[in-house]
C-alpha cells in the first residue's frame, strides 16, 4: 500500500498532521470571539468561529496518537484520527460550497477597474479558477482521510505482526 503512488502509506499520517496543525494556527490566528468575520460577503458570526476554533483544537493531539499509533500499532488511534479527518473535509467542503455560491467571491478578489470595464469576463475566470482550485484542495483532503484509514486498516490486519518477530534475528548494523 502506497501514498501518492511511490510513499509508504504511513507518511499519510505525517502529511495529515502537518496539514492539521496549520489549519489550527491559521483558526487560532485569525478566529475571534469578539467580532463577526466577513469572507467575500459570508458572514461568519462569533460563535461559528469559536466552534470552528475548538474543533481545530482538537486535531494535533489525535493526530500525535495517530503517528504513535502508526509507529506502535494502534490502529485504534488512527482509526479516530480518520474520522476527524473525515469530518474536517465535510466541513470544509459545507464552508467551500457556502462560499462558493455566496457570490461575493468576484468583488472580493478582482479590483474595481476590472469590474467596471466588464464582469462578466472576469468574474467567470475568477469563479472557475476558485472551484478548479477549490476542489483540488477538497480532493487531497479526501485523499489524505482515505489514506490515513487505509493505514488504519492496515494495521488493523496486523500484516507487519509477523515481520516483528524476525526483528531479533536480523544483525543491525
Amino acid at each position: 500500500a502506497k501514498f501518492l503512488g511511490v510513499l509508504p502509506l504511513g507518511i499519510s499520517v505525517l502529511v495529515a498532521f502537518v496539514l492539521t496543525l496549520v489549519r489550527t494556527l491559521v483558526a487560532l490566528c485569525t478566529i475571534s470571539s469578539y467580532h463577526d468575520m466577513m469572507i467575500a460577503d459570508v458572514n461568519i458570526e462569533e460563535i461559528v468561529q469559536v466552534c470552528f476554533g475548538t474543533f481545530s483544537l482538537i486535531g494535533p493531539p489525535l493526530a500525535v496518537l495517530a503517528g504513535f499509533g502508526t509507529l506502535f500499532r494502534m490502529p485504534s488511534h488512527v482509526h479516530v484520527f480518520s474520522k476527524y479527518l473525515v469530518a474536517s473535509t465535510t466541513c470544509d467542503c459545507i464552508f467551500f460550497f457556502v462560499l462558493l455560491f455566496n457570490g461575493g467571491l468576484c468583488k472580493a478578489l478582482a479590483h474595481e477597474i476590472f469590474l467596471s470595464a466588464g464582469p462578466l469576463f472576469v468574474c467567470s475566470f475568477i469563479n472557475i479558477g476558485i472551484f478548479f482550485w477549490g476542489l483540488v484542495l477538497l480532493a487531497f483532503e479526501a485523499y489524505l482521510a482515505f489514506a490515513v484509514w487505509s493505514q488504519a486498516k492496515l494495521l488493523d490486519k496486523g500484516e507487519m505482526a509477523d515481520l516483528v518477530l524476525y526483528e531479533t534475528t536480523v544483525p543491525h548494523h
